[in-house]
């Protein structure tokens, strides 16, 4: 997570994901929900993992795994009986982007991601946000995440973001709402950035 500020605004990103609800339509998961993702993730930023790590976009998705939905792929089949490619990916070595994606297509693909979950089987809420957030992963991760309980904490501030935004209409609301999923003390500053 490279910026500690907001990289676009909330309505910016509601209008991403409307954008994309067809995407994540049959699956448990609404927009909410995946505002929580990308909240939590990034702050909002569409950028590359820094540090350990190839994720990329607001929703912090692996490369290794676009080839379930890439539109130029042979191995998205699921995605496209189900309508969900996405197109103009670019290319990828292994694990790497040799690229970078645009908003819309960082969205999409966040939103394709959950989507080959559902397809795939993993049918609960709960249980996509555990396979997207990588709940059980062993592997070489950072501290908060590696301990006890670590990632199943991101997840239940994400499912306690989702409620809360679900009820709120106002800025000071979305943005205490916010806070469930990751949390900021610079209200002023957020603000006007996520409502200019």
């Amino acid at each position: 997570m490279a910026s500690n500020l907001p990289g676009k605004s909330y309505a910016y990103m509601v209008d991403l994901l409307n954008q994309n609800a067809g995407v994540i339509g049959p699956t448990p998961l609404t927009n909410e929900t995946m505002l929580s993702i990308f909240w939590e993730e990034t702050f909002f930023n569409n950028i590359l993992q820094t540090g350990a790590g190839n994720a990329v976009g607001f929703g912090q998705t692996e490369p290794a795994e676009f080839y379930r939905f890439d539109a130029n792929g042979s191995l998205s089949q699921l995605a496209k009986a189900n309508g969900y490619l996405v197109y103009n990916l670019p290319r990828r070595n292994g694990k790497t982007l040799l690229g970078v994606l645009d908003d819309y297509t960082a969205v999409r693909v966040a939103c394709a991601m959950v989507r080959d979950l559902y397809e795939r089987g993993v049918k609960s809420k709960h249980a996509i946000l555990n396979a997207y957030g990588g709940v059980g992963f062993k592997g070489t991760q950072p501290a908060h995440l590696a301990k006890t309980g670590g990632r199943e904490a991101i997840i239940q501030g994400m499912l306690d973001c989702e409620s809360a935004l679900l009820n709120a209409a106002k800025p000071d609301e979305i943005m205490s709402a916010l806070k469930k999923a990751r949390a900021f003390d610079q209200d002023d500053q957020f603000r006007s950035i996520l409502f200019p």
